[in-house]
């Protein structure tokens, strides 16, 4: 035996490469039939998913348009309607009924009413009702009705603040009619 350790076989480093050639960690990039020499293929789209996006961006759309013609009134203005149909008033004798209205375009008051005793129907602007209050004329109404039994009306007036009176007719007697449709305003687009 010629060696500290005669007749056995020298030691094997476990992990070293047993095959013949260089290792493929000091070579650069591995060759061979496994690996190719470009990137691999990213897989593809499929031809139909563009559709998904045209959908739901079309659907957002529609809902969009739905709730914009909703909140904004495709169809005009709204009439605010200052007495219901339906909606009876009784005025006492000497009394009359007021609803004050305030638009800031020029506007629409229609409606129709019935009374069996004859009520007058004014449109007045502030100070005209200032001075019907205190002395019950009505001269400077921007419009009167006449006496209705049963009738209908539509005036159209300017911007601004006014007084929409009903009163008896006959001012020693009790009055009373009811709208026999809504009584409406309605402003100007």
């Amino acid at each position: 035996m010629s060696g500290p350790m005669a007749g056995m076989n020298s030691p094997t480093v476990v992990g070293d490469p047993t095959g013949v050639g260089p290792s493929p960690a000091s070579s650069g990039a591995p060759t061979g039939s496994g690996f190719a020499a470009t990137p691999p293929v990213q897989p593809t789209r499929s031809a139909g998913a563009w559709k998904g996006w045209v959908v739901l961006i079309a659907t957002v759309l529609i809902v969009a348009g739905a709730v914009a013609y909703v909140s904004f009134g495709g169809s005009g203005p709204k009439p605010k309607v200052l007495l219901k149909s339906g909606t009876g008033i009784e005025i006492p004798a000497g009394e009359y009924f007021a609803v004050p209205v305030s638009v800031s375009k020029s506007a629409t008051l229609s409606g129709s009413l019935d009374s069996g005793d004859g009520v007058a129907v004014y449109l007045m602007n502030p100070s005209t009702y200032n001075v019907f209050h205190g002395s019950g004329r009505t001269a400077g109404s921007q419009w009167s009705s006449g006496v209705v039994h049963n009738g209908s009306f539509e005036v159209f007036f300017g911007s601004g603040s006014w007084e929409v009176v009903f009163e008896a007719t006959d001012p020693s007697l009790p009055t009373e009619f009811i709208a026999t449709s809504d009584l409406t305003v309605t402003t100007s687009t």
